[in-house]
């Protein structure tokens, strides 16, 4: 019976040394980003989120058949959801509101062109550099088509 209830004390202590740890790991992300929340609330769901981003990228690293590896950044306490939302140009599959859609206004136009140069027409402008986007993201300019 001792020899079971230490095993456990041990694996507790293990886990509490573990859980400061990323407690730790998580205020000096927080002071590197300067992120700060509304209330401990928040913050303590943010910390959730941290931990499971941690757990992922301690997982990936340790498989060691990865050509790379991943690493803590400003995105840490970001769902996946929230990251390609905020992101990414990523349209939520959610309900729009009850509002509703009007047709296409030039639904009926026959005097179509084949092709038409967005940028010529004023409607878009040529490829910025957006710094935000980070590293390794092509931008490509688009030239519409009708057919």
């Amino acid at each position: 019976m001792l020899m079971i209830f230490g095993t456990w004390a041990s694996q507790v202590m293990s886990r509490t040394l573990h859980e400061a740890s990323i407690a730790e790991k998580y205020e000096q992300w927080m002071a590197q980003y300067g992120r700060t929340y509304e209330d401990n609330a928040e913050k303590e769901r943010r910390f959730m989120i941290f931990k499971d981003n941690l757990e992922f990228i301690e997982n990936f690293n340790n498989a060691g058949n990865q050509s790379h590896k991943l690493g803590i950044n400003k995105f840490a306490d970001l769902t996946m959801e929230e990251f390609k939302a905020t992101h990414t140009g990523y349209k939520s599959t959610q309900p729009k509101s009850s509002k509703t859609v009007s047709p296409f206004r030039y639904n009926d136009t026959e005097d179509v062109p084949s092709s038409l140069n967005w940028i010529d027409e004023g409607a878009v402008t040529d490829v910025k550099d957006q710094r935000q986007c980070g590293k390794g993201i092509t931008i490509l300019s688009f030239v519409s088509s009708y057919y």
